[in-house]
């Protein structure tokens, strides 16, 4: 039976989306034409080859929220290009909406280019180093020297080993890349392999290499563990901890090891762990056999079983492909979400994953995890935090006070906000609206938040550099005390506390200033850890694309873009001038100091 014919029906923002392997992920949004008298599921379908994932296969509108638009993040699972067809299929007990032909929408992957440099600035491995180079260099890690050799017969088995000639591939780029304290991880492609990369302080296994010496070089991490029979390995998402590390393969299982103090390695017990191990989650923390039954069903059949993962100081977060968020790790702050902080006698601490039950079949768009606090964003845009509040980093307009539930921030809903990104830092956190505006709030001890003073925010605020602004912010990284972004024209800038020169820059900025790179050099991607940046550049061929142009199609979504921007800011202002955007703020007292060191204690004797 042929589908009606209702184009209507399913309002989708593009029909076209490009995403580059390596770089930041698309988006795109779908809202119901016209109000719905029953629940409309949208099921995502994509070819079976296809080389690109999506933020969720499914979304929900309800009679509530059916003129809300719900947003989908679609990123390049391989390094080449190709086109794929998101097909779109709805069911609902209404008429006007079950099984109604949708549009579709077409997506080009594009490949990264090869050989694209990695930087990194301070942190404790570099210090010396970075020292010397002065303010605005860094050090360029040789990541070509850690890179195994490529076998010439291809038909020889990695595992069984054997006598053919070994040649380097000289062709790389970095798909992955995270940082946690004074160490990072990164996944490197190749143009038959991928190879996990780690460096910097080992003390707590989080190099994954089977040891606990560090190394301020890369080095390989133990990847045996992580493939599956004997399929080529190949990496989704990469977390890092304060000293632990997450990942999840292409075959959407999820690998843990470093410090497991707290249990946040989720493997069922307190001992750390010196190179990958699989999650194995209880069916029964998903609450109902039937749903039980459906997660075995994908697992036997080989399909998707986590498809996020954010690390937290001493706590862990994931969603499921079944839209739940879990979590393990430390909770004395509520930081798990699961609406208490488990028990003292505990160590208000739990070894197994445990479900977030409030935010129970909601479509994840986006998690992040800070020093004791969490947050997700939901696919329309709505931004939920949880565990402690000082500082004002739970968003919700009071310092001090926190919530062991996820508690909606109604600030950013009550502007239309809607977000597409959510960062934390260890005590601050980021947003990143759908037209590529930044919001921050929390601690600003040292200026991290950009609002050129040094006091906490306990509201959002939009961040109104001109550059930013003009350009729009592709991507935002939080540390302890230094933020990073990068814009859609390639450009680097960084604010906040430059200890050890973490932040590429001299001293303390309230405010973002650029990073200087070399010309024609943009930057790809980002990464904080604790007390250092990461920076993944690509070295432009022509002259239109290191200024951020690009091609024609790339100027006009731009400047659509630039026009969604400046309405956005438009109504933040409009909001601010009413009076009702009162950020609560607080001076830096010895008290404040006192309280907020004595709730975080236990992080810094780890």
């Amino acid at each position: 039976m042929k589908a009606p014919d209702r184009p209507d029906a399913l309002v989708v923002s593009a029909s076209f989306l490009r995403a580059v392997f390596g770089g930041s992920a698309a988006a795109y949004s779908l809202q119901l034409g016209q109000a719905c008298s029953s629940v409309v599921v949208v099921h995502l379908l994509l070819p079976s080859d296809s080389s690109v994932r999506l933020s969720s296969d499914r979304l929900c509108f309800t009679p509530e929220n059916c003129h809300q638009p719900q947003l989908v993040r679609v990123e390049a699972l391989e390094n080449h290009a190709q086109w794929s067809v998101i097909t779109h299929r709805l069911f609902s007990l209404d008429r006007n909406y079950d099984r109604v032909a949708t549009p579709d929408v077409v997506v080009q992957t594009e490949a990264t280019p090869l050989e694209c440099p990695l930087l990194t600035f301070g942190g404790l491995m570099t210090k010396r180093k970075a020292a010397a180079l002065g303010p605005t260099q860094s050090t360029r890690l040789d990541i070509l020297a850690a890179l195994p050799a490529a076998a010439e017969d291809a038909s020889v088995d990695p595992f069984e080993g054997g006598a053919a000639a070994q040649t380097q591939d000289v062709s790389w780029c970095v798909s992955h890349l995270a940082s946690g304290n004074h160490f990072s991880v990164a996944a490197v492609v190749q143009p038959k392999r991928v190879t996990l990369l780690s460096w910097g302080l080992n003390t707590n296994g989080e190099l994954g290499n089977g040891t606990m010496t560090s190394s301020p070089t890369p080095q390989q991490v133990v990847t045996f563990p992580l493939q599956l029979q004997r399929e080529p390995l190949s990496i989704a998402h990469v977390s890092c901890g304060k000293h632990h590390v997450a990942v999840i393969t292409g075959q959407a299982r999820l690998f843990t090891w470093g410090n497991n103090k707290y249990g946040q390695l989720g493997l069922g017990d307190f001992s750390s762990r010196t190179q990958p191990e699989e999650v194995h989650f209880a069916l029964a923390t998903l609450s109902s056999h039937r749903r039980a039954l459906r997660v075995m069903h994908t697992v036997q059949r080989g399909g998707n079983n986590v498809t996020h993962v954010a690390c937290g100081a001493a706590h862990t977060l994931f969603v499921t492909h079944q839209q739940q968020i879990l979590g393990m790790g430390y909770n004395q702050a509520g930081q798990l979400g699961v609406g208490h902080r488990l028990q003292q006698r505990k160590g208000w601490r739990s070894c197994t994953p445990i479900a977030v039950e409030s935010l129970r079949d909601q479509s994840i768009l986006d998690l992040a995890a800070g020093q004791n606090h969490s947050a997700c964003a939901l696919s329309n845009g709505d931004v939920y935090a949880w565990g402690c509040g000082d500082d004002g980093r739970l968003g919700g307009g009071k310092l001090g006070e926190g919530v062991a539930a996820p508690t909606l921030i109604t600030l950013l809903k009550e502007v239309s906000v809607r977000a597409r990104a959510v960062r934390c830092g260890a005590r601050h956190m980021a947003v990143i609206s759908d037209s590529d505006l930044l919001y921050m709030w929390g601690a600003n001890d040292f200026g991290q938040l950009g609002c050129r003073d040094q006091k906490p925010r306990s509201r959002p605020f939009l961040l109104t550099t001109p550059a930013l602004l003009a350009e729009g912010v592709e991507d935002v990284a939080l540390g302890e005390f230094h933020t990073t972004c990068v814009t859609s024209a390639g450009k680097a800038y960084t604010w906040g506390l430059n200890l050890r020169d973490n932040s590429a820059l001299i001293g303390s900025h309230d405010t973002p200033q650029r990073i200087g790179l070399p010309d024609k050099e943009r930057v790809r991607k980002i990464s904080c850890g604790w007390t250092h940046t990461n920076i993944v550049t690509h070295i432009s061929a022509d002259e239109a694309s290191a200024s951020g142009q690009g091609t024609t199609f790339d100027r006009k979504m731009e400047r659509e873009r630039l026009l969604q921007r400046k309405a956005e800011v438009a109504r933040w202002r409009a909001f601010v001038a009413t009076g009702m955007h009162s950020s609560q703020t607080e001076t830096r007292s010895s008290a404040g100091f006192r309280r907020r060191f004595a709730d975080e204690r236990v992080y810094r004797r780890d």
